[in-house]
């Protein structure tokens, strides 16, 4: 029976240490979530931070970040124009007052009552056709390649 018994010891043992590697292993996956949680609350003061700061700051034409300011700047302009390209596509126009989109004929916005401005009926949308312009280009210069030169050895 000796040997039973040491089996039994011996499973006994190895279980503990296993439940006990298991609420480890359950210990640091609730504390990295807990870490991963007060990472993303800092980062998003970090952000609320850098965007609180730049507001007071934004006219400043020099000074430690009027680089990353006119980067800033001049990513919003082309954010607000491929906006309004989006919105002509759409049909829409933008709520000078409140930023709400409505539709092109409307004469209040619906997201704060604010009149509409006129504005011209859009036309066709400006699409940039520089794609076209590298496939053209792309195609005229594989004409100039003679298949039959492929893969020759000279």
């Amino acid at each position: 029976m000796d040997f039973f018994e040491k089996v039994g010891e011996t499973l006994s043992v190895k279980g503990k240490e296993a439940v006990k590697k298991a609420k480890e292993m359950a210990d640091i996956s609730n504390l990295s979530v807990q870490i991963s949680s007060q990472e993303k609350i800092v980062s998003k003061l970090y952000a609320e931070l850098g965007k609180a700061y730049f507001e007071l700051h934004r006219e400043e034409e020099d000074g430690p970040y009027a680089s990353q300011f006119r980067e800033i700047k001049s990513a919003s302009e082309k954010i607000q124009e491929l906006k309004g390209e989006i919105n002509k596509i759409k049909g829409v126009k933008t709520c000078e007052n409140c930023g709400a989109d409505m539709g092109a004929d409307a004469a209040y916005c619906p997201g704060c009552g604010t009149k509409a401005s006129a504005e011209e009926p859009a036309g066709e949308p400006e699409v940039d056709d520089d794609f076209d312009d590298v496939y053209d280009d792309a195609y005229e210069n594989a004409s100039e390649t003679p298949l039959d030169d492929i893969g020759e050895e000279e």
